[in-house]
Parts: structure tokens; C-alpha cells; sequence
């Protein structure tokens, strides 16, 4: 209402103060009062619909981040098949049938489910969770065993990285971030071991176990070059790769803790085997190896208290050490010197995928779409008479074999010649050999009736097409064998969910 401008009986001014005092710009208090209140309301609205605006695009980024992984995820198995299939055309052979993972969830029939002992815990298994699921497994075993103050042994044999290549999306690809990596795929899948060693290590200083444990972390061979150069891991210079005798196949990085007994910070190139892991453990934890039996590997305890060469296991006792291809020793170790009596004959043409490799070789369109390697068969080999020696500490490239003509090198392909005739010998024929090429036993095989499992929703296990059927190999004394569900008696470990 426009100002009142008469004065009342009381004094008209104090009659204008009761109907609204008048504004700068002619608006009384109670315009004022609705003005802001509307404007209010428009800044919530605003507010809200910027909210949202956020909100969407999050979604957008998370749905973009998401497309990203799937794609790099096709890429990556497309490359993994596409290569497998360029193999199999070049050998003149089918192309594989399958892939290894399909959108997260293993493909392959052979790698489809997950087992604690005698249980299958997750059907088909879940891979992009699978590290995380292990490092649950395994921190809840430590911390068990820790807290019931028992001594403990944990083989930590992680998947990565080997192929087939995996990870939680949280490790990329996506936006940078804390676990992102510039690498591709199988930097990834180093960030996500990374993290795993990283939680067991926290989980033992938590427990106050740090000073009071061995922690010895290594691998069991080099880079699978014939899975290309995106897929496998580098040599940094070593010849050849894994399957090989060259130090490329058989030469990884270790690392070994343990604060208060093992010096901190020493390097060394000592020989360190795979083999000597039961007679060091057993050596730290006071067990006594058995006297019946042949160990060929050394206790190395004193070795990595004193990382000196006086003091490594094959050093000081001057043993040989035997470098095999399939089932066949081809090289050895003596000292620092190493003999070759045959290498394997890398394939020519095939440079655009791997280098000093065989990826056509031994091809097999199987159960696990390839298993390439150079093979170990007089076709695949270059004999060498006299054989090639290297002084492998300061050639462990194998870059220049030495000359025959000086005394040490002729004591060292002799004392390995040796070494290799007492090995064979010490061999029982009877007893079958690791990599022989043997049917898979079906009492290796968690149901039915020696086919692969299949299980409904409800956990019931069956043949396919049979869903349901009874799942037991009571009979034949190999136990029984639940599905999706842990039984009572703590079939499936601890630790599962």
C-alpha cells in the first residue's frame, strides 16, 4: 500500500511504523520479508537442481569409468585370443575355444569355481574380487593362529601376475587416482599384489608378529614372453624367458624379512633357490629334516644372516645345481659358472608378439587355450660339444661364453658333468615325475562323477542338466563335496563368507 502521509489524533508518524515502515525503495518490511522469502526458496531450488546436476554426472563419470574397464577388460581378452589365434593360424591348427574371464566372472569351465578344501565356496568364481577374497582368507588365518599363539605357516600362492590378467576396478582403469596405473593392464595387476603383501604385512604389525616372523617373497619363474609383450613381465636384459633354461626363465628378484635377524638393506647375487625354502624354514623354526630322504635343496639360515658368499649354501659346499627343461636337466650351476649342454631354438617371425621365445611351438587349442612354450624335445634343442659356459656373476646375461683353454673353466663343466651323472642316478625310476604330461586324477575333481561342477541357486550339486543330483564321492572314500554352502564341520576353512 503506498505510504500514509496524514497525521493521526496520536501522531500520524507512529501510525505509519504499525502499518509498515517505508523502504528505500518505497517497499514496506513485510514485501521485504516475502521478497526474501521467495528468494530464498529459488536459491534451495537452485541449490537442489545443482545437486542433482552433480549427482548425474558422478553417475556419468562412475557409467563412463565402468565402460572403460569392460572395454579395456574385451581388449585385453580380445588381444589374449586374437594372439592365441594368430598362433594356432601360423601352426596350421583350430583357434582356441575359450577365453578366460567373461564381464568379471571366469569363462573357462576349467577355472569356474572356487573351493576351500573340499567346498566350492563360489561358482563360477567371482575374479575381479578374488584378491580381496584371498587377502580375507588369509589375514583371518594369521590373526587366528596369533591370537591362539601357535606357530604358523602360510604359503601365500597369489595368481598375479599371471595371466590371465585381472583386478578390482578400483585398481583402473579409470580416472587417476591413489592405485591407478600407467602400465595398462599388468600394471595394474602389479598395483592390486602391491596392495595384497601390503595388507599381510600391516595385518603382522598389528598382531606384534613382525620381529617374530620370516616373510620371503619371490616368484617361481621368469616372464611368459609368448603371451606378448602387454601381457608378461621384462627380464631386465636376461636372455630368454619363462620355460627356458637361459637366466631369463629361471633367475627372479627376492626379497626376505625378518627385523632383528636379517640385516636390512643387503643385496646380494647369490644363489638363492626355490628348493632351499623347506631346509632354511625348517633350520629357523628348529625342525629336524628328515635323514632318510635326498633334499636337493641348502639351508640357507646362515646366508641370510650373513649375506656373504662364504656363508650361501651352494657356494660354500661347492654344489652343483641342475637347470631343467620339462623333464630333461639341459644346464647347471657350478660356483659362478654356468653350463649349457643344450639350449632351446627360439622361432623366427614372430617378433610383432614376443622376443627370444616359442610361441608357436607345442601349440595346443586345449583346456586352457594355450600352452606354448619352447619345448624340450632334440627337435626343439641346439646341442652344444663342447657345451657354452658363463661366468654367470659377471655375465648373467650370457652374452659371452668363455674359451675352454684356462683350467677353472675346464674343473667347472667338469665338476658339472658330474653333478649332473650323480643327480640322475640318485633319481627312482619307479617314482612318476612332476611335469610328465598325466590324466588329471578324478579324485582331483570336486563333483560329480568326474564331471565338472554345476550347482543351482539353492546349493544343490549336480551333472549338467541334472541339477540336483546327489554330489558325493562317500563311497570311494574321497569325501564329500558341498556346494555354496559350508558345512558344520569347517569344511571350508575359516575365514569364507
Amino acid at each position: 500500500a503506498p505510504p500514509r502521509t496524514g497525521k493521526g489524533a496520536g501522531g500520524g508518524e507512529a501510525e505509519d511504523e504499525l502499518l509498515g515502515e517505508e523502504g528505500v525503495s518505497g517497499e514496506s518490511s513485510v514485501q521485504r520479508l516475502e521478497r526474501q522469502t521467495e528468494r530464498g526458496e529459488r536459491r534451495d531450488e537452485r541449490n537442489q537442481e545443482r545437486d542433482e546436476r552433480i549427482e548425474e554426472r558422478h553417475a556419468r563419470w562412475d557409467e563412463r569409468r565402468e565402460e572403460r574397464h569392460r572395454s579395456a577388460h574385451e581388449e585385453a581378452v580380445t588381444y589374449s585370443r586374437s594372439a592365441l589365434a594368430s598362433f594356432a593360424l601360423r601352426a596350421g591348427l583350430d583357434a582356441p575355444r575359450r577365453g578366460y574371464i567373461k564381464e568379471g566372472w571366469a569363462a573357462n569351465p576349467m577355472f569356474c569355481f572356487l573351493m576351500a578344501n573340499n567346498t566350492i565356496v563360489q561358482q563360477p568364481a567371482d575374479m575381479f574380487g578374488l584378491e580381496d577374497t584371498l587377502v580375507r582368507h588369509a589375514k583371518h588365518f594369521i590373526r587366528t593362529a596369533s591370537e591362539a599363539g601357535a606357530p604358523w605357516f602360510l604359503y601365500w600362492a597369489d595368481l598375479h601376475p599371471h595371466t590371465a590378467l585381472f583386478n578390482h576396478p578400483r585398481f583402473g582403469p579409470g580416472p587417476p587416482g591413489p592405485f591407478e596405473s600407467n602400465n595398462g593392464q599388468y600394471g595394474q595387476v602389479l598395483r592390486e599384489l602391491d596392495w595384497a603383501v601390503g595388507e599381510l604385512l600391516e595385518t603382522l604389525d598389528e598382531l606384534g608378529q613382525t620381529e617374530h616372523t620370516l616373510v620371503w617373497f619371490t616368484s617361481d619363474n621368469g616372464p611368459y614372453r609368448e603371451e606378448g609383450h602387454d601381457l608378461s613381465g621384462r627380464t631386465g636384459g636376461l636372455q630368454g624367458g619363462k620355460g627356458q633354461t637361459w637366466e631369463g626363465g629361471i633367475r627372479v628378484p627376492a626379497i626376505v624379512r625378518w627385523p632383528g635377524v636379517i640385516p636390512e638393506g643387503t643385496v646380494s647375487d647369490a644363489p638363492v633357490r626355490a628348493l632351499d625354502v623347506l631346509p632354511t624354514v625348517c633350520a629357523f623354526a628348529g625342525v629336524q629334516m628328515p635323514r632318510n630322504l635326498i633334499i636337493d635343496g641348502v639351508d640357507q639360515s646362515e646366508f641370510f644372516q650373513k649375506p656373504v658368499d662364504a656363508s650361501n649354501g651352494w657356494l660354500s659346499q661347492k654344489k652343483v645345481h641342475m637347470h631343467y627343461c620339462g623333464t630333461r636337466p639341459l644346464a647347471a650351476r657350478y660356483m659362478n659358472y654356468k653350463v649349457h649342454w643344450a639350449t632351446q631354438r627360439w622361432q623366427e617371425g614372430y617378433e610383432d608378439v614376443c622376443t627370444q621365445c616359442c610361441p608357436a611351438a607345442g601349440y595346443t587349442a586345449g583346456l586352457f587355450g594355450s600352452t606354448t612354450l619352447c619345448q624340450c624335445d632334440d627337435s626343439s634343442l641346439d646341442f652344444h660339444d663342447p657345451p657354452l659356459v658363463f661366468n654367470i656373476r659377471r655375465d648373467p646375461n650370457e652374452t659371452t661364453p668363455l674359451a675352454l683353454s684356462s683350467s677353472e673353466v675346464e674343473h667347472a663343466v667338469a665338476m658339472a658333468e658330474e653333478g649332473r651323472r650323480a643327480h640322475l642316478t640318485s633319481l627312482d625310476p619307479s617314482v612318476p615325475c612332476v611335469n610328465c604330461p598325466l590324466p588329471v586324477p578324478l579324485k582331483t575333481w570336486p563333483c560329480c562323477d568326474g564331471s565338472l561342477p554345476q550347482c543351482d541357486a539353492g546349493g544343490s550339486c549336480g551333472l549338467p542338466g541334472k541339477v540336483g543330483a546327489i554330489c558325493t564321492f562317500g563311497d570311494l572314500g574321497r569325501g564329500r563335496c558341498e556346494c555354496n554352502r559350508c558345512p558344520s564341520t569347517g569344511d571350508c576353512g575359516t575365514g569364507w563368507s
